[in-house]
């Protein structure tokens, strides 16, 4: 029974937050950084996954940005991200046209 609660945990940890539920995750790869990124909306979430050294988990909310990004093909709005270096969450620009 212990088994299985740690398994159902540690599969949690990797899963997306409720709103994100059902929507498919791209997974991109900036500065040695590995993101699963769903995008509902105007609303991003990215789950980082793999181990990082803690002297390098500040760096992740700059890969977050670029793998947001390169994920979505939207413009990061400034000021809107929030979260740890786990599960970031931020707001996008999608232009019509496609170009960000």
């Amino acid at each position: 029974m212990r088994l299985l609660l740690v398994i159902l945990l540690l599969a949690a940890c990797s899963g997306p937050q409720p709103a994100f539920r059902g929507v498919p995750a791209a997974t991109v790869q900036r500065d040695g950084f590995t993101f699963h990124v769903r995008r509902s909306g105007g609303e991003v979430e990215l789950v980082r996954t793999g181990f990082v050294p803690p002297r390098r988990l500040p760096r992740a909310y700059p890969a977050a940005l670029a793998a947001a990004r390169a994920a979505t093909g939207c413009v990061p709005i400034p000021g809107s991200l929030s979260g740890d270096p786990a599960v970031i969450r931020l707001s996008v620009r999608c232009d019509p046209d496609g170009s960000g």
